[in-house]
């Protein structure tokens, strides 16, 4: 079961009253819930209605699309790292100069992630790493390019229609 269905059945709402109290269309809310789209690709505005119409976080709605990231990105890597040095971390922003695009580590699962808005949608790239004080500027660099690759990605697919 989806985050999105187990949220929505513990509110007690069906479906097409999701549908009638956020705009998105019954069809778009089965997808999610039957894991035919992905729901960590939907739009902000979307994650947004849904979230406001089942009061929960946008992030609670993701869930269990970042649990499946995670088996892949999942390394242990990060047990080094008080819950303290966690939330100092995720505070820090990173910017890609050439997109202007503003990013942030997300650590979720005992996973690390680099979380940013590009197009309207949340994105959430997976990103092994050793987190320490010395590594701080080379993983904010390497993060950068990470982010920049994938956006020029996404615009080779959106200006060809083929994706790389």
């Amino acid at each position: 079961m989806t985050a999105l269905m187990r949220i929505r059945k513990n509110k007690g709402l069906e479906r097409k009253e999701l549908a009638q109290m956020t705009g998105i269309s019954f069809r778009t809310i089965q997808d999610y819930e039957q894991g035919h789209k992905k729901i960590s690709s939907a739009g902000a505005a979307s994650l947004y209605k849904l979230s406001l119409a089942l009061g929960c976080s946008m992030e609670d709605l993701i869930e269990d699309s970042m649990t499946a990231v995670n088996t892949k990105a999942k390394s242990g890597l990060y047990n080094n790292l008080s819950l303290t040095e966690i939330e100092e971390i995720e505070k820090e922003i990173i910017f890609s100069e050439e997109y202007k695009v503003n990013a942030k580590w997300k650590f979720i699962d005992n996973a690390c992630y680099i979380e940013f808005v590009y197009n309207g949608k949340i994105v959430l790239l997976p990103f092994n790493a050793v987190f320490s004080a010395e590594m701080t500027v080379w993983l904010k660099e390497a993060a950068i390019l990470k982010i920049e690759e994938y956006i020029e990605d996404v615009e080779f697919e959106e200006k060809y229609g083929v994706g790389v």
